[in-house]
């Protein structure tokens, strides 16, 4: 394959003309001045010029998140035209006049190219027939000058027919953007023979990205990677913005995990092994704990380097997770009985309940968050002290934990405080199809977190119920209902069934209307589908 396209042209590259709003500049112009530096993009660059702004109720993708839902969710073919591509692409490399470009460029922006790259340039590579210098030059200048993502991916996807410095530059800069480093790391892995080398631009690359970027990157690391390298995958290549559980499994295997943790581990090496192991027993949307073929000599090894330690809660909770999975799954460990007495042993320690009730006051986040998790897993009543930093600090959002009692006389001072806390009135505007997302909407979601628990207790929150079915995010409205459905209709207060007839009017959700309507008529919620 690259025999054929390996024939590039020297001396002056041509111009194609630019069909796009040249107002616009380039994603890579806008990527180049990070081309030196080793770490993320800062936030003022991962805005690409093709980004729309986002509209009122709009569910946006975070970057590089629709090709990787795509890639990790979604089966089936593309019944996009390969050929009509191909034969346009053609057209534009070889013609290069602006109808050319313009057609092809029409049939390639508005679709992710993720769903029918490989059948594409396996038809470029079985048809040939394309000018290849034209076709390497084209892609180069698409990828360095287009401001539209899919045609930058479709043309770092091309520039694999075609290795060489310049174009590794070019994908190498827009790697950094975790729109496009799924495509550079696949076409520069086409690209790349030598396998040191392949490794040190991997590293150099993974690096400069920790969003889905991380992901794919992590999901292609090197064969058998050096011990620097399978060091880092242990202590920070794992760790990404999208999920831990993406990355879990390939760090530990590739990393070798279980062979690290034969020796005495620092405190990096055991935090780094304590969120990779918890990913693993989280299990989720990748490979899991079953999928882990060292999972009980890494797990037998971790819970010895905690005997000779004093172990944080993030480990107690890690220990809670391994003991729970061998009580479900025991046939999974060989050595199941030795695993539970170190985990018993451990879980029998008083300084759990000393570390939660310290740790829950702090104001580092993730100590407290720590904290309330080890808590809950551990059965320790953090209700009281939860409630009162509620009651301290309006500011505070441990609704749904407070309101996850199974105590009536706990959730009815949740609801009461929650009454004075939150602005019901502003809440309550009226109905819409808003979808409440994003920090305009955080009163409304604090709301939400109470209402999402009042099914259980039939007799508290009516003021609540009353904003909630007023209020313009639907999920809200929703939920008011969940509340209402439960009550017993002598028991509503006088004014909600003209209240009810008054949003079923209003009600622009037609779901919504429908619950409303059946529960005005004593019918069964339509949205119970038992």
């Amino acid at each position: 394959m690259k025999s054929w396209f390996s024939n590039l042209f020297s001396g002056k590259k041509p111009a194609w003309p630019v069909v796009w709003d040249d107002t616009l500049p380039s994603a890579y112009q806008q990527l180049l001045p990070w081309r030196g530096e080793p770490g993320p993009l800062p936030e003022n660059l991962r805005r690409l010029p093709d980004t729309l702004p986002r509209k009122e109720n709009e569910i946006s993708w975070s970057d590089g998140a629709l090709d990787g839902v795509f890639s990790h969710h979604m089966a089936g073919g593309d019944e996009t035209d390969v050929q009509k591509i191909r034969d346009l692409l053609k057209a534009a490399a070889e013609k290069g006049d602006k109808a050319s470009v313009s057609a092809f460029l029409a049939a390639v922006r508005e679709e992710s190219p993720l769903g029918y790259i490989d059948p594409l340039l396996q038809l470029i590579v079985e048809q040939q027939g394309i000018d290849a210098d034209k076709l390497a030059d084209f892609s180069a200048w698409l990828a360095q000058n287009s401001p539209e993502r899919n045609v930058i991916k479709l043309a770092m996807s091309v520039l694999a027919f075609f290795p060489g410095q310049e174009n590794s530059d070019i994908l190498f800069v827009l790697a950094a953007h975790d729109e496009f480093t799924l495509y550079a790391i696949v076409a520069q892995a086409a690209m790349t023979e030598n396998p040191q080398a392949y490794e040190a631009l991997w590293w150099r690359m993974a690096r400069r990205v920790d969003g889905w970027g991380r992901v794919h990157m992590i999901e292609r690391i090197p064969e058998n990677p050096g011990e620097p390298l399978r060091q880092w995958l242990l202590r920070d290549g794992y760790n990404n913005a999208v999920m831990n559980e993406y990355t879990a499994w390939y760090c530990a295997t590739q990393g070798r995990l279980a062979e690290a943790l034969t020796e005495p581990a620092d405190a990096e090496l055991l935090h780094g092994a304590t969120e990779i192991l918890q990913a693993l027993f989280n299990g989720g949307p990748a490979q899991d704990i079953s999928d882990y073929d060292d999972r009980a000599q890494c797990c037998l090894r971790y819970l010895n380097q905690l005997a000779h330690t004093e172990p944080a809660l993030e480990h107690y909770s890690l220990v809670w997770s391994v003991n729970d999975y061998l009580s479900d799954n025991p046939v999974q460990f060989g050595n199941t009985e030795i695993l539970k007495g170190l985990a018993a042993e451990l879980l029998a320690s008083p300084r759990i309940a000393q570390l939660v009730s310290e740790q829950i006051r702090s104001t580092d986040e993730q100590i407290r968050y720590q904290a309330i998790r080890a808590g809950r897993l551990f059965r320790i009543d953090i209700w009281p002290e939860l409630f009162v930093q509620q009651q301290q600090n309006a500011g505070n959002d441990d609704w749904l934990t407070l309101m996850q009692t199974d105590d009536p006389e706990r959730a009815r001072q949740v609801t009461e405080l929650a009454e004075q806390q939150l602005p019901l009135v502003a809440i309550a505007s009226g109905p819409s199809d808003a979808m409440g997302l994003g920090p305009d909407w955080e009163p409304h979601s604090k709301l939400d977190s109470v209402l999402q628990e009042l099914h259980r207790f039939p007799d508290i929150g009516w003021p609540l119920i009353r904003c909630g079915l007023q209020s313009p995010v639907v999920r809200n409205r929703n939920k008011a209902l969940n509340a209402l459905y439960v009550r017993a209709r002598e028991s509503w207060p006088q004014d909600m069934t003209g209240l009810l007839e008054k949003g079923e009017a209003a009600e622009p959700d037609n779901q919504v209307k429908a619950r409303m309507t059946a529960l005005l008529k004593g019918e069964k919620d339509p949205a119970d589908r038992d």
